[in-house]
């Protein structure tokens, strides 16, 4: 009976000792699986390094990592590189050529488990691929793909998005989108753009290198002008405006009509300024016809506003009536109409002060002192505070001098038709014409002189 039990001991140990190497022959027997690819990165140049995270090998059976490529999920697929070493995460794939179309790449495992096994790939990814459409102005629609999708559940959500403008790459935006259209402000630039995404293993996925040409050609808007008028002192025609709301601008071209088109005569600098003054006018003989445009920093010229013009006042003076009539030009093209026109007056070098109004461009002004010196001017005004003056006229309302004598000195018959007579004038007065004229009285003949001695219209 001893030996029985100890012989049952003893099967009882050998059976545990069985199961426990079958156990361990079994877990240390397994094939390496193919490994996770992580993230797909695309230099400048378009090679490829993929990331990707150790698989298992319990059993330390692997042999190779095996990569493979083709520029079509559907392949033909290309193995393009092995790498022996377990350890290994990355491949870089050289002459990839993803800076020009998406490629594609799996990676299988081979293992010394029952000969030889290479294992399935675990996925398929892709490399981004980034588009840059711009048709030539500052507005560009980048676009992408995904490198799987869905995304990889150790994958970000979000896309990072750099540009090489300013020379350095620059952070521009984040979007969970595949496009993003962005805006940049040169005149012409040719500008890159790459596209990241980050995975929680460490590692980043990285597009191509996508350009387009930016360029603005978007013309500012055009200066709204508020007056252009005469300076009373220099004779000068005077413009002013209101600055451009398009904040590139860098000047203003100031544009006159030469009667038979806009010529542009000068630039005035600077995105605020608001004021110019013609030296060459002439707006003290004529009426001068003025518009601007708004000038950009890339050279960009704004439609051209509405013209508007100095007024060019003119007189009919009758110093015998002691009047003068005034006549002008019209101010045209404020926006809400010119609502009159207000005349002003000096009298002998003394201040303007308004003398009257006027719904027309035309008025007189009586009651002139003769001998003394008057000048004018006058002014267009609207319902909003806008004021234009014309140019300055100056006269003196001039007396005659008047004759001291002048008569009749002989009256000679010479023929029956015709009769001489002789006058004597004072030869110092201010005598425009002297008139002749008889009558029969009695049948006596008169002979009258009369002599006009006011040129009533300067």
């Amino acid at each position: 009976m001893l030996n029985l039990k100890k012989h049952k001991i003893f099967f009882s140990f050998l059976f545990l000792i069985v199961n426990c190497q079958l156990s361990t022959v079994n877990s240390f027997s397994q094939a390496t699986p193919s490994p996770e690819i992580r993230c797909v990165f695309v230099n400048g140049v378009g090679d490829v390094t993929i990331t990707w995270a150790i698989p298992p090998d319990p059993g330390a059976v692997f042999t190779q990592y095996e990569i493979y490529s083709s520029t079509n999920f559907s392949g033909p697929y290309v193995n393009v590189g092995n790498i022996a070493t377990y350890p290994t995460t990355s491949y870089g794939h050289g002459g990839a050529g993803a800076n020009t179309q998406q490629v594609y790449y799996y990676v299988r495992t081979r293992s010394s488990f029952s000969g030889t096994t290479l294992a399935p790939a675990f996925d398929t990814v892709s490399t981004i691929f980034l588009t840059v459409t711009n048709p030539g102005s500052s507005v560009g629609t980048l676009n992408w793909n995904p490198i799987r999708n869905p995304l990889l559940s150790t994958s970000a959500t979000t896309y990072d998005i750099y540009c090489d403008y300013p020379p350095s790459w620059t952070f521009v935006a984040t979007t969970s989108s595949l496009s993003f259209t962005d805006t940049v402000h040169v005149c012409s630039q040719l500008i890159n753009y790459k596209i990241e995404i980050t995975d929680a293993f460490g590692c980043i996925s990285r597009s191509n290198e996508a350009s387009a040409l930016f360029q603005d050609n978007v013309v500012p808007s055009t200066p709204v002008l508020d007056s252009v008028t005469v300076n009373i002192f220099s004779d000068n025609a005077e413009i002013s405006w209101q600055p451009s709301t398009s904040t590139d601008v860098i000047g203003y071209v100031v544009y006159q009509y030469n009667g038979t088109s806009w010529i542009p005569i000068d630039t005035v600098w600077g995105y605020g300024s608001n004021f110019y003054s013609n030296t060459n006018s002439i707006a003290d003989t004529q009426t001068e016809w003025y518009l601007l445009a708004a000038l950009d920093s890339c050279g960009n010229i704004s439609p051209l506003g509405n013209n508007q013009n100095t007024i060019y006042l003119q007189k009919s003076l009758n110093i015998c009536n002691k009047t003068v009539t005034l006549n002008w030009s019209p101010y045209i093209n404020w926006p809400a109409g010119t609502a009159g026109y207000k005349i002003f007056m000096s009298q002998n070098a003394g201040p303007f002060n308004l003398v009257g109004t006027s719904a027309t461009t035309s008025y007189t002004q009586t009651g002139l002192v003769g001998g003394d010196t008057y000048c004018i001017v006058v002014q267009a005004y609207d319902n909003n505070g806008r004021t234009s003056f014309s140019n300055k006229i100056c006269f003196n309302v001039y007396q005659p001098t008047q004759p001291v004598f002048t008569y009749v000195e002989t009256s000679t018959v010479v023929t029956q038709q015709s009769i001489s007579v002789s006058s004597y004038i004072d030869i110092l007065a201010t005598v425009r014409e002297f008139r002749f004229e008889r009558s029969d009285e009695h049948s006596t003949l008169l002979i009258i002189l009369e002599f006009l001695n006011c040129l009533c219209s300067l």
